[in-house]
């Protein structure tokens, strides 16, 4: 979706796209007698994953339920011990998920003969029938989580299990797994925490609705999992969505042939986008909007937003801001998984788009060359994205070549607080004016059906098909500016309290850049900011970004930018 430039200020078109989202307002804060008595659907608690430090329960819901006060349940523990919930939502259309702490006893939880775990409401005190058990340890350490249907099989992400535990055994000793040892297929490929099965026989699809996939690999034997083979959509929704699966309940087509409808075969080799963007979230609600108002001016037509444990106002901010844009919000509640996120989101991205963004919310595409100059008028039919990936691609390995350059890579260029002490409230791109002279890394745009079957990425760099090339451009064609050490209140919400006290940084290439190594130091009270913050990483004043932004997106009244 582009916007429209007047003068110096940029307006929005009407009614174009939705924010996809599943989440419905409360209206009944029983769900038991919602579903049971309104739907007649049977309800449970269908699955339990635990983590260090919560327990997530989904639980098997009825078509349009709405979502209940997480303040009317309380998580219960082998039928005495409860614990609060701090998260409820959707995690697809009829199935919620729950977030609560442990209880305190494990230990005679462990050894007790109710090992069940269950939802209370604490009015009626009905609770849920449920099928969890409480495990003797984290069950994320290893399960099959997520699955994807693609035209060849099914791709199953599996945590705990990779490419390289592989070694010393082919394909051939690894089965994918349907049911409870009823039906097995060959495994295809074994990439990054991905495995592609074959899909089973037409003919066995009815018999397996309902039950689970997993994966039997040897000396670690079968794999828990919590994804279903189900049969709930039919071809015409299929097509329609594109998209044949709903992460953990696989919907498979009901046809006699059993064929794999893809959009994509039925109408031109032409994808319904040229670029779309990828990311995942964790509570970055207070520049979404400039984010995804700011890359639609450049060309970014469709959104595949990954909401990763977030606590903020991010479904607020979709709902009431971000409406005009085609956004879909997809609940990725996993830990430390953003490799196969962007795998995940890569496969679903496909279908449709033919260059995919790979970047965080804090992360802006600045293209240099192609919003000031002459090139800013060539092309006047395309985007800006859309010019500088055609014009750049040819520039460099000419028109046939072009055709070849899978993934273009941009520097990164760090910057700091900028003297500042509050989050700017003209947003980021204006405020955050002092950055390091020297880029730490790349980001990547990709053309998504270039990419590996084994989709391995790193940091957002894709394996990509052999006859493929990779592009790295030059600081002064195009970078990408990430806003990484902004004010302290802003910056310490990549901390987290480990368990030994401390407090440590998410992203574990913070700890090697200088300045940053003494926030580890602290313990007990909470994270601690220096006194010098404001003046740190800054080596350079780069107003280059900044000009552009208040020159495109400031009203010529107001001074106001567009998101604010």
């Amino acid at each position: 979706m582009a916007m429209h430039e007047v003068g110096q200020c940029v307006l929005l078109p009407n009614n174009i796209g939705s924010v996809s989202s599943t989440n419905k307002f409360v209206q009944n804060d029983n769900l038991i007698q919602q579903c049971e008595v309104e739907e007649k659907k049977h309800l449970f608690v269908q699955d339990i994953v635990t983590f260090q430090d919560e327990v997530l329960l989904f639980i098997q819901s009825c078509k349009g339920a709405f979502l209940p006060r997480k303040e009317d349940y309380e998580c219960i523990f082998g039928g005495t011990q409860k614990t609060k919930i701090h998260a409820i939502g959707f995690k697809e259309p009829e199935l919620i998920y729950v977030k609560c702490l442990h209880p305190k006893d494990t230990i005679s939880l462990h050894v007790a003969q109710n090992q069940l775990v269950s939802l209370l409401h604490t009015k009626s005190q009905n609770q849920l029938e449920t099928m969890a058990q409480y495990p003797k340890r984290p069950s994320w350490e290893s399960l099959v989580y997520e699955a994807l249907v693609q035209k060849g099989g099914i791709l199953l992400f599996v945590q705990g299990y990779h490419d390289g535990q592989s070694k010393g055994f082919d394909l051939s000793q690894m089965r994918c797994v349907f049911g409870n040892m009823e039906v097995m297929t060959w495994i295809r490929m074994v990439g990054h925490e991905v495995v592609q099965c074959e899909m089973p026989h037409p003919s066995l699809y009815k018999s397996l609705i309902g039950k689970k996939i997993s994966i039997k690999l040897p000396k670690m034997g079968l794999l828990p999992s919590i994804v279903y083979f189900e049969s709930s959509m039919t071809m015409k929704s299929l097509i329609n969505e594109n998209i044949l699966q709903y992460s953990n309940h696989i919907m498979v087509n009901p046809n006699p042939s059993g064929t794999i409808i893809n959009k994509q075969d039925l109408n031109s080799t032409k994808k319904k986008y040229f670029i779309c963007a990828c990311s995942m979230i964790q509570n970055q609600a207070r520049f979404l909007k400039e984010w995804i108002m700011y890359h639609s001016y450049l060309g970014i037509e469709r959104w595949y937003l990954y909401d990763n444990n977030s606590v903020d106002e991010f479904e607020e901010v979709l709902s009431e801001s971000l409406l005009p844009f085609n956004v879909t919000h997809h609940i990725w509640p996993w830990r430390n998984v953003e490799e196969t996120c962007m795998s995940h989101c890569a496969l679903r991205a496909q279908h449709e788009c033919e260059w995919v963004m790979f970047t965080h919310v804090d992360e802006f595409v600045y293209p240099i060359n192609y919003i000031y100059g002459n090139k800013r008028v060539m092309y006047n039919n395309y985007s800006i994205l859309e010019r500088f990936i055609k014009m750049e691609t040819e520039r460099v390995w000419g028109a046939k070549g072009a055709n070849h350059v899978a993934e273009i890579r941009l520097h990164c260029f760090d910057y700091g607080p900028s003297g500042l002490t509050q989050p700017p409230e003209e947003g980021v791109m204006v405020g955050y004016t002092c950055r390091m002279k020297t880029p730490k890394r790349h980001k990547s745009i990709v053309r998504v059906d270039a990419l590996s079957d084994s989709l391995l990425n790193v940091v957002h760099h894709f394996s990509i098909k052999p006859k493929f090339r990779t592009l790295t451009l030059h600081q002064n064609i195009a970078v990408i500016n990430h806003y990484k050490y902004q004010v302290w209140d802003v910056f310490k919400s990549k901390l987290r309290r480990s368990k030994m006290g401390t407090y440590i940084i998410l992203d574990p290439k913070v700890e090697h850049i200088e300045g940053v190594e003494d926030l580890r130091t602290r313990f007990g009270i909470g994270p601690i900011e220096p006194l010098d913050w404001p003046d740190r990483f800054c080596q350079l004043v780069d107003l280059g970004l900044h000009n552009f932004t208040l020159h495109t997106f400031q009203h010529p009244h107001t001074h106001q930018l567009l998101w604010q």
